[in-house]
């Protein structure tokens, strides 16, 4: 996931729900997420395996997405 906004929910599902549902699918979260909205997405991320990176620079997107595709396909 990509975004530079705050979690948000229009049909009352909340953080717990959606980490809940994507464990439940075998689902691993990463998320680039500005650091003042990680608190809205790090348990998702915590329950799947998953993390946070900063929404950053494109160099900087582009080594993180190296590093998570390069430990997600040889493991």
């Amino acid at each position: 996931m990509f975004t530079d906004e705050q979690g948000q929910s229009f049909d009352g599902v909340d953080e717990m729900d959606v980490a809940t549902a994507c464990y439940a699918n075998d689902v691993t979260f990463y998320g680039f997420i500005k650091y003042n909205h990680w608190e809205d997405f790090d348990d998702i991320a915590a329950m799947t395996g998953g993390a946070l990176y900063d929404l950053g620079t494109a160099s900087q997107m582009e080594e993180d997405l190296s590093e998570i595709f390069s430990d997600e396909c040889w493991e």
